[in-house]
């Protein structure tokens, strides 16, 4: 069950393999291998895999039948200016979110501080 819902899931978020496994920071062949059902993420990769999908464990390994449905921010709580229109993003941009997603919070504070550092010198 485990195998089949990474790759339900995979699919509907639009990723390859690659870009999970770049996510996680495996090899391509060993996500392949979990989508397999021929070995199991660590407990560190299970639960990138959750902060991923934004599902439970529960859900990854079938125990919960129903896939909790994505939490969409409304409308008013957009406060920033240019927020508009995130629910088109590229796939580039879809791959950084879910990079991001997959870290702990202090790396999360590291890759903001990268990237408002770039943005600096970048303008």
């Amino acid at each position: 069950m485990l195998s089949e819902n990474l790759r339900i899931l995979r699919k509907s978020f639009k990723l390859t393999q690659q870009e999970v496994a770049d996510i996680l920071g495996v090899d391509r062949s060993t996500y392949t291998f979990y989508e397999a059902g021929k070995s199991t993420p660590t407990k560190e990769n299970m639960i990138k895999l959750c902060d991923i999908y934004n599902v439970t464990v529960g859900y990854l390994l079938g125990v919960e039948k129903n896939c909790p449905e994505l939490k969409v921010a409304s409308r008013s709580d957009r406060v920033d200016e240019g927020t508009e229109g995130l629910s088109e993003i590229s796939r580039n941009e879809k791959f950084l979110i879910m990079a991001y997603r997959s870290l702990d919070s202090e790396k999360k504070d590291q890759l903001i501080d990268i990237v408002k550092t770039a943005l600096k010198e970048l303008r």
